[in-house]
């Protein structure tokens, strides 16, 4: 019988991650093509 056991800490960390590396590339393309990040919001 095989059992599959599911960590749900560890898939809510992974989606965080998920989440926080989308942001980044966003505001990474952003600065790389001029785009003007001055503020915490222009990352939303």
């Amino acid at each position: 019988m095989t059992s599959i056991n599911t960590n749900n800490s560890a898939q809510a960390a992974l989606q965080t991650l998920r989440s926080v590396n989308q942001g980044l590339n966003s505001t990474q393309n952003h600065v790389s093509t001029g785009y003007r990040v001055g503020k915490a919001s222009d990352n939303a």
